[in-house]
């Protein structure tokens, strides 16, 4: 009762630009390894047909946003890294489920 699950992936529909902006930034095995997990994820369709099989109801799907908190966190990062802005937001998804 009142159980919450909150999952975050990546997006396997994210615009190829801004993955290849990504794998630009990583070295040839960590760009590897991210276009795999680009690969293995879920089209949004996809997880609700998991959803759906499993007769949960109560959930949310959405584009994920970066908080306050991590651009704080990350400023220098962030203002160094040739993807900007939202263009992140176009690579994750999130899910939460509600019981």
């Amino acid at each position: 009762p009142d159980g919450l699950a909150y999952i975050s992936d990546l997006r396997r529909d994210a615009p190829m630009d801004v993955v290849g902006q990504v794998t630009d930034m990583l070295n040839k095995n960590q760009a590897k390894a991210f276009t795999n997990s680009v690969n293995a994820s879920y089209l949004p369709d996809e997880i609700k047909s998991i959803l759906a099989d499993l007769d949960i109801t109560n959930y949310s799907i959405q584009g994920q946003k970066f908080s306050r908190k991590t651009i704080a966190e990350n400023m220098e990062i962030l203002r160094r890294a040739p993807v900007k802005s939202n263009r992140f937001n176009e690579l994750y998804l999130t899910l939460m489920i509600q019981k």
